[in-house]
Parts: C-alpha cells; sequence; structure tokens
C-alpha cells in the first residue's frame, strides 16, 4: 500500500509541476510583452531628452543676452539713481 500511496503523491507532484510550468510560461511571455513595451517607451524618453539636451543647448545663447541685457539694464538704473 505505501508504494500506491507513493506513486498517488509522486502524480499530484507531478500535475502540481505542470501547472507551475504553465504559470512559468506564462509568465514569461508576460515579461516578454512588458519588456518589449519597456524598450519603445526607453527609446521614445531616450529621443525626448536628446530633444530636450538640443532646446537646452539652443536657449543657452538667448539667456546668456538676457542675463547681459538685464546687467546693462541695472547699470543704467544705478548710472540713473546717482
Amino acid at each position: 500500500m505505501e508504494v500506491s500511496s507513493c506513486l498517488d503523491e509522486s502524480r499530484d507532484l507531478l500535475e502540481a509541476a505542470r501547472g507551475n510550468l504553465g504559470n512559468a510560461s506564462a509568465a514569461y511571455v508576460d515579461v516578454d510583452r512588458e519588456l518589449s513595451r519597456l524598450d519603445f517607451a526607453y527609446d521614445r524618453l531616450e529621443e525626448f531628452v536628446g530633444d530636450l539636451r538640443q532646446e537646452n543647448s539652443d536657449l543657452r545663447p538667448l539667456v546668456n543676452r538676457a542675463a547681459e541685457h538685464a546687467r546693462q539694464l541695472q547699470i543704467q538704473a544705478d548710472e540713473l539713481d546717482r
């Protein structure tokens, strides 16, 4: 009777292992799909950051000119106060 009980338990464990394997396979497919979505999002973010860097680079001379203009105006205002 012990052998029969052992075989029954082995069948149960084998069925559980098959179920877990099925779940693992489904999870692997989900992970693969999510990785594809993340890759796409990463590429879009990388492009966005590149655009921001370029815009920042384009704006820097304007900001510098505005700061210099503000400095000049402050100098003129100080002279008018005298």
